[in-house]
């Protein structure tokens, strides 16, 4: 009778550990899933990662993500009417935004309406650029307007053009260039002047690059996605 008893217990014993084996990892997976309902689906940031203040601005985003993608090119000699429109309208869209002196704006319009020497179009995961080339009367070489966009938007994210200019202090036209991209909601931005005729401007929450800048020239504009603030890794 005893036996029986004893072996009816062990029996239940062994029954409900085999249960409770297999019901933990159910009620572990069920509190897991609770927790991470709670604390919602954002990953903890990691050394090198864009911030969540980046990852929320367009444009630093889509900038951040074109330095990890593998770079898919196509560069067409352009049809030089679509160049042209598409490069006047990208000059007007920088002056009206007060990102472009006016003497450069001027100076971009002049070229775009001189006799093409050669005029390409570029596309390259999700942006657009253009070139327009001239002969320099009196010198070897060649006058351009160069700008590349986002093509969802038509945001200008590099302006280059043979301009000459006497202005020093550009820190207006990178302050409206700024606002103009729209990244002004980036909490931590630097601004730094280095030299005459050259502004900058960093942010570590954006990993992004600002510079307004002439040399040898030519007044270039943009916007670089960098690890770190190289200002030498600037347009060229």
């Amino acid at each position: 009778m005893r036996v029986k008893m004893y072996r009816s217990i062990m029996l239940v014993a062994v029954i409900s550990l085999c249960l409770l084996s297999l019901g933990l990892p159910l009620f572990y997976n069920h509190w897991s899933n609770i927790q991470l309902a709670r604390q919602g689906t954002l990953r903890p940031e990691q050394l090198g990662m864009l911030s969540a203040e980046g990852q929320e601005n367009p444009l630093a985003y889509a900038l951040y993500r074109n330095r990890f993608e593998m770079q898919s090119v196509l560069e067409l000699p352009g049809d030089v009417q679509q160049v042209q429109q598409d490069l006047l309208s990208r000059t007007e869209a920088l002056a009206q935004a007060g990102a472009l002196p006016d003497l450069v704006a001027q100076r971009a319009q002049w070229i775009l309406e001189q006799p093409v020497s050669q005029a390409t179009s570029k596309t390259e995961n999700g942006f657009a650029s253009a070139t327009y080339l001239i002969p320099q009367k009196g010198a070897s070489g060649y006058c351009s307007v160069y700008a590349c966009w986002q093509e969802d938007n038509g945001m200008v994210v590099s302006y280059i053009v043979t301009a000459d200019t006497v202005l020093n202090d550009l820190e207006p036209y990178l302050s409206a260039y700024q606002a103009y991209l729209q990244v002004n909601n980036l909490p931590d931005w630097q601004v730094d002047f280095r030299q005459e005729g050259e502004a900058w401007a960093w942010s570590q929450a954006g990993q992004l690059s600002l510079f307004c800048r002439r040399e040898a020239g030519r007044f270039l504009l943009g916007a670089v996605s960098q690890a770190e603030p190289l200002a030498n890794e600037f347009a060229s």
